[in-house]
C-alpha cells in the first residue's frame, strides 16, 4: 500500500541533509550520509523512518547502520549489504518518485 511503500526512504532520512551537501560517512558510527557504507534509502520504498522497527524504537539508520532495503523485491540477492549504490540507480528513483508526487 502507497501508506507504507510510497516514498522512497531517503526523502525522510533525518541524514537527508548531509547527502545533499555531500557529506558522507568514511566509517560505522559516523553521523554523516550513509550511502558510500551502502545505505539502500535513496532506492527503498519504506516508511521507516517514520515508523520504526522493533515496537517504535529504531530503524537501520537510527542505529548507525545503512538501510540495507529489506523490503524492496529482491532482497537480498538484488543488493549486496554494504555496497556503494551507483548514482545513476538513485537518481532513476529520486526522479521517479518526484514525477509521482
Amino acid at each position: 500500500p502507497k501508506r507504507f511503500f510510497g516514498k522512497l526512504i531517503h526523502d525522510n532520512c533525518p541524514r537527508r541533509a548531509y547527502f545533499d551537501t555531500g557529506r558522507f560517512a568514511k566509517t560505522f558510527g559516523d553521523e554523516l550520509c550513509l550511502l558510500e557504507l551502502g545505505c539502500k534509502g535513496p532506492q527503498t520504498y519504506a516508511d521507516c523512518p517514520i515508523r520504526l522497527w522493533n515496537g517504535g524504537v529504531n530503524w537501520c539508520v537510527g542505529s548507525n547502520a545503512p538501510c540495507i532495503g529489506c523490503v524492496e523485491p529482491g532482497f537480498p540477492d538484488n543488493a549486496p549489504l554494504y555496497e556503494k549504490i551507483t548514482e545513476d540507480r538513485y537518481t532513476e528513483y529520486a526522479v521517479r518518485t518526484r514525477e509521482e508526487g
